[in-house]
């Protein structure tokens, strides 16, 4: 397999970016939540370098009650039972 790609300039939100296939990423040996520096050479080619820095990843499975256990708004559908506020109509 090829290490070389063609990939389409998106916008994406207030920025612009490329997907990066797969293949790319592992002959580059870049993975999922490594950074890196770009950088524009003298001939105008964007440059992708390695940043020394700790990978993102979750260490441990958290579960839905420990993530919510110091919630105290209201429950996921739980009925309001106050008074009306605004221009809404409750029949």
């Amino acid at each position: 397999m090829s290490d070389t790609a063609e990939a389409t300039l998106t916008k994406w939100g207030n920025s612009q970016g490329f997907i990066i296939p797969r293949h790319v990423c592992a002959a580059a040996n870049f993975r999922v939540g490594d950074c890196a520096i770009i950088n524009v050479d003298d001939k105008g080619r964007i440059v992708l370098d390695h940043k020394k820095s700790p990978r993102y990843a979750r260490r441990r499975v958290v579960s839905i009650e420990e993530l919510s256990s110091g919630w105290q708004g209201g429950k996921a559908g739980e009925e309001w039972c106050g008074s009306d506020v605004g221009a809404e109509v409750v029949e």
